[in-house]
C-alpha cells in the first residue's frame, strides 16, 4: 500500500515543505550537545585535582614498586607510597604547570611530563602522562615511566 501515509489531498508542495524543515531538530539537538561539551569542558584547575588523586597512584605505583628507587633510597624511605600520596597537592600543581594543553573546544587532550631531576647522585625517573578532558570528567589515556630514562 503505496502512500499510506500521505494524504490524499496532499500536494508535492506540501510535501516539499515538511521534508525542507525536518533536520531542524536533529541540528539543534546537535549544537546543543556541542555546546554542552564545550561549556563542561575542564580547565587546567580541574586538572590539578585529578592529578592530584587519579595520577598519585600511577607515580605511586611506577616509583615504589619493583626497582626504580636505588637500594639506599629504599632503605632510607619505610612507606613509599603513603611519602607520594602526602605530596599529592605539591604533585598536582606540578602536573598542572608542566602540562600541555591542546584544546579542541569540545574536549581537552592534557599531555605532561614530570621527573628526571637528580638528587643524592640518582636521577628522578620521568613520567609521563596523556589525559582526554570531556564533559567535565577526565580519561587517563596512558601513564607511565619515560622509556629509557629509569634511574640509577
Amino acid at each position: 500500500m503505496i502512500g499510506a501515509n500521505v494524504p490524499i489531498n496532499a500536494t508535492a508542495k506540501d510535501l516539499s515543505a515538511r521534508s525542507r524543515w525536518s533536520w531542524i531538530p536533529l541540528a539543534l539537538a546537535i549544537a546543543l550537545g556541542a555546546g554542552a561539551l564545550v561549556l563542561t569542558n575542564p580547565s587546567p584547575a580541574d586538572l590539578e585535582s585529578f592529578a592530584s588523586e587519579r595520577l598519585v597512584e600511577e607515580i605511586s605505583d611506577e616509583l615504589c614498586s619493583g626497582s626504580s628507587l636505588p637500594m639506599m633510597m629504599r632503605l632510607a624511605i619505610s612507606n613509599c607510597p603513603q611519602l607520594v600520596r602526602a605530596q599529592r597537592q605539591a604533585l598536582g600543581r606540578v602536573v598542572r604547570d608542566r602540562a600541555r594543553r591542546l584544546n579542541f573546544g569540545l574536549f581537552s587532550l592534557y599531555q605532561a611530563e614530570i621527573g628526571g631531576q637528580t638528587l643524592l647522585d640518582w636521577q628522578v625517573p620521568r613520567f609521563h602522562a596523556t589525559v582526554l578532558g570531556l564533559a567535565g570528567n577526565f580519561v587517563l589515556v596512558e601513564a607511565g615511566q619515560t622509556p629509557g630514562r629509569r634511574g640509577r
